[in-house]
This record gives C-alpha cells, sequence and structure tokens, in this order.
C-alpha cells in the first residue's frame, strides 16, 4: 500500500505537541526532492508502523510527503538556497539520515551541523561501482553509513586508510527503494507478442548513447524487435540538446518510446531484455525481474574529480558485469541482433538468488530493518548524552 492511500484518510493536521516535536526531531530525514521519494518512503512507513516520530525536511515544494497528514510526522518544506542550506548545516537532531553525499565537504554549500550527533549516508543506488561514482571526499564528513551488502565495506575502509579518516560505523541494511518499485509490478507476468528490449543508459561521457552508434538501435528494430529508451535522469537535465538530436536521428522508428518519466507507466515491465553500459539500473531490472541483461562496455574515463580515482585499482577487476549478465563490446556491434537473440533464447536465471545475498541484503525487508536500526541508535545517542 502507497503510503499516501495510508494515511489520506486521516483527520486534518493539527499542530504537533511540543514533546512529540523534540522527538520527531531526533530522527530527521533529509531529501532533495521528489526524485528521492521512493527511498525515503519505505523508511517512513515503517517508523510510523512502528509509532516512532520522525522529521522530514525537503527543498521541494511537489514532494510528496507534504502532503502526508500523521500525528508522528513533521515535514518541513525549507526552500532552497541559502536559507535551506542555513537550515541543514544548523539542525538539531540525534540523527540526520539522508542519500545526499557530499555534505560537510570543503566548498559544498550544507555544511555537517555541529548538533547533529549522528550524519547517517542510505544509498540511492547499489553495485560495485556506486560509491566510485561520488564526487571527491563525498562521505569523509559522515559518521554512519547503511550499506546495501558486505561488499561495499572494503571500498569505505579503503578510503578511510588512505585518508586517514575516523572510521565510520558501518551497518548492512540493503535497498529500500526496491520494495517501493516492487508495488508496481504487475500482478500478472507480461507476455509481449513482440519481444521488447528496453535501453537504460547513464549519463555523460560515460554513457554507452555517446560511444556506440545508434545504428545498433536501427538494427535491432529492424529485426522486429520493440524498443524502448529509457534516458538518465541527470541527461534529461544536462544533456538536453545531446538527447534531442538523438531523438530526431530516430524519430523515423516507428516501434521506438522514449521514457522521459512523463508518462507514468512501468516500462522496465514490458521489457524482455536490458542493454546498459555502468548504469546501476542493471541491478534493478536483474533483481525485480530475473530477466537478461547486455553491458555495452564503454572506455574507463579518469574523473579525477570522482571518488573512482582512489578507488580505481580495487574496482578493476569486479566481477559484477559478469555476475548479472552478459557484457558487449564495440568489436561485437555489428552481430547485435544475433547476441540478443541467442541470449534471450538461452538465459540462464538460476543466478537470481546469488545476486541478491551479494548485492541487496535484505531483500524486501530493507526498511523494516533501517527504521528499528535508527530507533535504536536514537535510544544510544539519548544514553549517551546523558550519561
Amino acid at each position: 500500500m502507497n503510503i499516501l492511500d495510508l494515511f489520506k484518510k486521516t483527520k486534518k493536521k493539527t499542530q504537533m505537541p511540543e514533546n512529540v516535536l523534540k522527538e520527531a526531531s531526533k530522527i530527521s530525514i533529509f531529501g532533495e526532492g521528489i526524485n528521492y521519494w521512493r527511498i525515503y518512503e519505505p523508511v517512513i512507513k515503517e517508523l510510523l508502523k512502528l509509532n516512532c516520530p520522525v522529521r522530514y525536511y525537503t527543498m521541494d515544494k511537489k514532494d510528496p510527503i507534504l502532503s502526508i497528514q500523521h500525528d508522528l510526522l513533521k515535514t518541513d518544506y525549507i526552500g532552497k538556497g541559502e536559507w535551506a542550506f542555513y537550515k541543514l548545516s544548523n539542525l538539531k537532531a540525534n540523527i540526520l539520515l539522508t542519500t545526499t553525499p557530499n555534505i560537510g565537504t570543503k566548498n559544498y554549500p550544507i555544511r555537517k551541523s555541529p548538533h547533529v550527533k549522528s550524519l547517517i549516508h542510505l544509498w540511492h543506488s547499489f553495485g560495485d561501482f556506486t560509491y566510485s561514482s561520488y564526487r571527491k571526499y563525498s562521505l569523509d564528513s559522515f559518521d554512519e553509513i547503511l550499506t546495501t551488502g558486505d561488499y561495499m565495506e572494503a571500498q569505505i575502509r579503503h578510503i578511510e586508510q588512505k585518508r586517514n579518516l575516523t572510521k565510520k560505523k558501518i551497518t548492512v541494511c540493503g535497498v529500500t527503494y526496491l520494495e517501493k518499485m516492487l508495488e508496481d509490478i504487475p500482478n500478472t507476468p507480461q507476455n509481449n507478442e513482440q519481444k521488447t528490449i528496453i535501453i537504460a543508459p547513464s549519463w555523460g561521457q560515460k554513457s554507452l548513447l555517446h560511444y556506440y552508434p545508434s545504428s545498433f538501435i536501427q538494427d535491432l528494430h529492424d529485426a522486429g524487435f520493440k524498443i524502448i529508451i529509457k534516458p538518465h535522469p541527470q541527461t534529461l537535465k544536462a544533456e538536453k540538446k545531446f538527447l534531442d538530436s538523438y531523438m530526431q536521428k530516430l524519430k523515423h522508428l516507428k516501434n521506438l518510446v522514449w521514457d522521459t518519466g512523463e508518462i507514468q507507466e512501468n516500462y522496465l515491465a514490458q521489457a524482455d531484455l536490458m542493454i546498459s553500459d555502468t548504469s546501476s539500473v542493471r541491478l534493478d531490472f536483474r533483481v525485480l525481474y530475473n530477466k537478461p541483461v547486455i553491458t555495452f562496455e564503454t572506455p574507463v574515463i579518469d574523473f579525477k574529480d570522482y571518488e573512482y580515482d582512489d578507488l580505481k585499482e580495487l574496482i578493476a577487476n569486479s566481477p559484477m558485469d559478469d555476475e548479472i549478465g552478459k557484457k558487449v563490446c564495440l568489436d561485437d556491434i555489428d552481430n547485435i541482433v544475433n547476441i540478443v537473440n541467442d541470449y534471450i533464447e538461452n538465459y540462464d536465471n538460476s543466478q537470481l538468488d546469488f545476486i541478491i545475498n551479494k548485492y541487496c541484503a535484505n531483500y524486501k525487508k530493507a526498511s523494516n530493518i533501517i527504521a528499528n536500526y535508527l530507533i535504536n541508535r536514537k535510544k544510544e545517542l539519548d544514553k549517551e548524552a546523558s550519561a
């Protein structure tokens, strides 16, 4: 059940009593906006089910949480720009949970509040390459990290040792937004008369759209596949000119659909196979639907300003791409139709449990585990303060 449905029949919201507000502020959550709602919603829902007050700060007027009315939930729209940054930089809380990295990093507008006892990071994607895509020093100021699996600890400890940082408290919790995505999966399997391929690239120069010729899409289309292209959200913002040109180039393809988020339709559920590059959406698709994934190899760009710069040796031989699917290089592109047909026909779906156990611990239970963890940490921090 959607949290909005769960609470839409509640009475008109009244001012929260001071004692409840004080407790709610002890577990504070910061979300930048509507795009991150699916990450926090399952956790907030669990906290409220456990009768735990919680406070949520957002910089987005359209954030769905602002319409929720509940006696144990305090929501704050803090605006944007300097006032929002000042508010966040001076919060008072036992815990500030956020998926936003870089807080406290030099030149980042949000500093770490001296009144927050524990700044906790929650991931908004998962897989071996997630941390490496963050900007450099992204988590250096955080006190705790709720990881998606044991595999993440080596990377976190590597950075700490390299920079002589204090060790963070690491707790394996899992991936919350998968629980939200599970709600959108049709109850009955999709039986497509026409085989469907979804192409879901990352953004920037590491995107397959920049590196591979668009002719491979034409080839798949001409072979009878329906094509869905799902651009990365950042491509829609930062690469609009490039994307418009790409869409114009392919506008003659009748069985091509662009998933730009304007239509609320679950295109992932319609696909028989996904083509991507380094995007973590590959893991979402593999875990939720257990269907074939093809990773297009792209050149490794040495981003000096990203955590990749300090993690590249550690992740250079990552087995993840082979574990979740099949890899294709530029030399294979002329044979892409045969590769796709063969992979769909001979796909082995028996590795799902291995992938789930390795990359997304506590599958379907992560939000409950996180909620209980936050409640216990709040109590521990209260005891430390009174000792």
